[in-house]
């Protein structure tokens, strides 16, 4: 008897019943979801699931991967294509693909919405954040509004990682990298991982505008410092939109501190942090 298919539609239908219980419509749109704004779709690309059984732990379960193509067009910044990766365990096959497809709606898309509504996400470790950047080769410091995606932490049973990603929220650890990335005024993302395992000990995973950025998890790994105690892992998402020019006098501070560290270089470079987290 040949093995049953897993149900992969239940990743669209998840996302369809979170997106009804935020109040949108949303509708089938080719091979994807219009998530009801407009315009915000949703498409499941390549998606994996299998059953394990390993003779040490964690023993038997299973396990499933779903690749996700976002494409948004919110106001004033023109068309993008985001692209997430989502794996996760679950009690069945069906299990953790809707497993997948919630992480998804919980991590991810809310700092995308939050593009379209003007509203934070709501969850422990979301907020807001201020940055400023300058440009030598465009003589111009932008300021930049960081949207930061719900804090996922799983298997922190002693709350110790909370506490540590509360005192040093995620996306400190890797801010130099991110601001060596805010060149030019226009939409970026980042996705952030963190883990401790038995096999692999303490690992860091960042994409940055859907690019594997090395530097970044190498700073992530020196910022973080000595490993927690248990098996865990964290993900958290970022969406990064500029929200204007930077003062006169900001400007010319900044104009000042970029031409004596990165002289003849069109490097960004970062002066100022605000804002908070829950």
């Amino acid at each position: 008897m040949d093995n049953p298919q897993p149900d992969f539609g239940i990743v669209e239908r998840t996302w369809e019943g979170r997106l009804r219980d935020r109040g949108l419509a949303p509708s089938r749109v080719g091979t994807g979801i219009a998530t009801g704004h407009q315009r915000l779709e949703l498409y499941r690309q390549e998606t994996q699931v299998a059953e394990f059984d390993l003779d040490q732990p964690p023993g038997h379960g299973f396990i499933g991967s779903v690749e996700v193509k976002i494409v948004l067009e919110p106001p004033s910044f023109g068309e993008f294509e985001v692209r997430d990766l989502v794996t996760q365990r679950g009690q069945s096959l069906e299990g953790a693909l809707e497993t997948c497809a919630n992480t998804f709606m919980d991590v991810t898309f809310p700092p995308l919405e939050a593009l379209f509504t003007g509203k934070r996400p709501e969850g422990p470790g979301t907020g807001t954040l201020t940055l400023t950047s300058f440009t030598i080769g465009l003589d111009r410091a932008i300021k930049w509004g960081v949207v930061l995606g719900q804090l996922q932490i799983l298997n922190d049973s002693n709350g110790e990682v909370r506490a540590g990603l509360k005192s040093q929220p995620p996306v400190t650890l890797m801010l130099d990298t991110l601001t060596g990335h805010l060149a030019e005024p226009r939409l970026h993302w980042c996705k952030l991982y963190g883990a401790n395992t038995p096999v692999k000990g303490l690992v860091f995973g960042c994409s940055i505008d859907g690019q594997k950025s090395p530097q970044a998890e190498a700073e992530m790994s020196h910022k973080f410092g000595g490993p927690l105690s248990g098996e865990w892992e964290f993900r958290q998402f970022l969406a990064v939109r500029p929200v204007g020019d930077a003062d006169p006098q900001v400007t010319a501070e900044l104009r000042a501190r970029a031409a004596a560290a990165f002289p003849e270089k069109k490097k960004s470079w970062w002066s100022r942090l605000f804002g908070g987290a829950t």
